[in-house]
């Protein structure tokens, strides 16, 4: 590898712009580089000399690269997971603990600037390789009562613990050495049902867009021809038959009800009902429904979907 050249391009960190802006090389002195780039607020000529490995210098990777590159840094860092605004935790070793930061920016040789309080509460910033062992991922403590949680509806709550269903879910167990709750249909109904009941609430199902949203991919909304078709018998409230039969298709996650089932039982609120309309549910009471092919798999889905067979899944009817 080659040392810094004049001429060479270079991002730096911008304060006004709060992010890297492009730059050149202006002069080599040893290991330390001057750097001109336009102010992005102003349009001014900036200049500046910081050491070539400075985490405020940000190198492309060409012959314009530092002789210590990545590979090169103490800790064999190439690869990591922080980016500007990453949730982190800081060890002080004035204070013997652990401190919640968050990511400022990363250099492109692998060191992590961030930003935390002191336990006074006064600002502190620290600046440490990637792969240094006084820095790791902030994860959030996991919530023991899974999609059973008394207090799925507490915002501070969801704000401060991990679900299932969440992005950091997973990442979060593994961290904290919590054995995850498999994500299914049934633990989705589960955590739909905030009451308990059994049943899904239109009012329920509401408050559960956001998070249907994400896990399908595209934004849902309950309009009225949906919920009639939701709710099929017209009860007021979507039985787990019901939300399985509309969630298969669309959200990919397993039923997750194998758990309910015995060998040889059949004692399971699916199969209270004659002829378990669930496509592909494990227990002894599913049973293919009589009359043509299309007619059997539109009324195993709830009826919410038009098919095609030789091209698969057509149009929806009605977009929940």
């Amino acid at each position: 590898r080659s040392t810094p050249r004049v001429g060479a391009l270079v991002d730096i960190w911008s304060t006004s712009r709060n992010g890297f802006v492009h730059g050149h090389v202006a002069d080599v002195d040893g290991s330390e580089v001057t750097v001109t780039w336009n102010d992005p607020a102003t349009g001014a000529a900036m200049q500046k000399t910081l050491p070539a490995r400075h985490a405020q210098l940000h190198w492309p990777g060409s012959a314009a690269e530092p002789v210590t590159a990545v590979a090169s840094a103490p800790w064999g860092v190439v690869e990591h997971p922080y980016k500007a605004k990453t949730d982190v935790e800081v060890w002080s070793s004035s204070n013997q603990q652990w401190l919640r930061g968050k990511v400022e920016f990363v250099s492109g040789l692998g060191k992590v600037y961030v930003v935390t309080k002191l336990p006074d509460g006064s600002p502190a910033s620290k600046e440490l390789e990637a792969g240094h062992p006084h820095l790791r991922l902030f994860f959030r403590p996991v919530c023991a009562e899974g999609t059973k949680c008394a207090l799925r509806r507490d915002e501070g709550h969801l704000a401060k613990c991990a679900h299932p269903f969440d992005t950091d879910y997973l990442e979060a167990c593994k961290a904290r050495g919590h054995e995850p709750v498999q994500p299914s249909l049934h633990g989705l109904f589960e955590w739909v049902d905030a009451d308990n009941s059994g049943k899904v609430s239109r009012a329920e199902l509401e408050a559960a867009m956001p998070l249907l949203s994400n896990l399908s991919g595209e934004a849902m909304h309950l309009s009225e021809g949906a919920w009639k078709a939701l709710d099929d018998d017209g009860n007021g409230a979507v039985s787990f038959n019901e939300f399985a039969s509309w969630g298969g298709p669309r959200l990919g996650l397993p039923l997750g009800v194998q758990h309910l089932f015995r060998a040889g039982s059949r004692g399971s609120f699916c199969c209270e009902s004659p002829g378990c309309g669930i496509f592909g549910c494990p227990c002894d009471g599913f049973k293919p429904r009589t009359g043509s092919k299309t007619q059997y798999i539109r009324q195993s889905l709830g009826g919410a979907l038009k098919w095609s067979f030789g091209g698969g899944i057509g149009d929806m009817c009605e977009s929940v």
